[in-house]
């Protein structure tokens, strides 16, 4: 991409914006989806894929449609006043899994990150998260109100006071993840 795009969606706007580092000329392995469930939800989804395995790009495609699909077949048929809650955390945890095993399947040792935000129709919101893609909501004024902690050693150092967010960006060992898709060990994180 070569600049943001805005999107109006459930009442409020989206601004979307990838790139690949530009350091390096390589194929972006991110991939992104942004599904509306009913009229009055929405569910963000971002994928990245991990830089160091083989079709990082692949991974992160393979994620985001089995999450698509499993909201789809979940929500199918059912009445917009139920769509929201259980049915929706159900859905976006199968198609995580989903994922997982697709992932696993290649073969090729892919992997990925995941990112998603599901928001309900009184405008909360609850994230799910596996890797170090963290979800970061942000006020009018520029107040970071929720920041999920990313799963890796650098993280969980920023996250017990060890290191700062400015030195956490030029740390040594920030590639290294600590959990993915594509793992046997997948974990995934759901917010409150």
């Amino acid at each position: 991409m070569t600049g943001a795009e805005r999107i109006d969606v459930a009442g409020g706007q989206l601004a979307v914006f990838s790139r690949g580092n530009p350091a390096r000329e390589r194929v972006n392995q991110d991939a992104a989806a942004l599904l509306p469930v009913g009229k009055k939800r929405l569910v963000l989804v971002v994928a990245d894929g991990v830089g160091g395995a083989r079709s990082g790009a692949r991974a992160s495609s393979l994620a985001v449609e089995e999450i698509s699909r499993a909201l789809a077949e979940a929500c199918e048929g059912v009445p917009e006043r139920e769509l929201g809650g259980e049915l929706l955390r159900g859905a976006i945890l199968n198609g995580i899994e989903r994922a997982n095993a697709a992932v696993k399947a290649l073969g090729l040792g892919a992997g990925t990150t995941l990112a998603i935000v599901a928001i309900d129709e009184d405008r909360t919101m609850r994230t799910f998260h596996v890797g170090d893609s963290t979800v970061v909501v942000v006020g009018q004024r520029g107040r970071v109100k929720l920041q999920t902690v990313s799963h890796s050693p650098v993280g969980y150092a920023v996250e017990a006071g060890l290191i700062d967010d400015e030195d956490a960006l030029h740390h040594p060992d920030l590639h290294l993840i600590s959990n993915m898709v594509g793992s046997e060990r997948m974990r995934i994180e759901v917010g409150a």
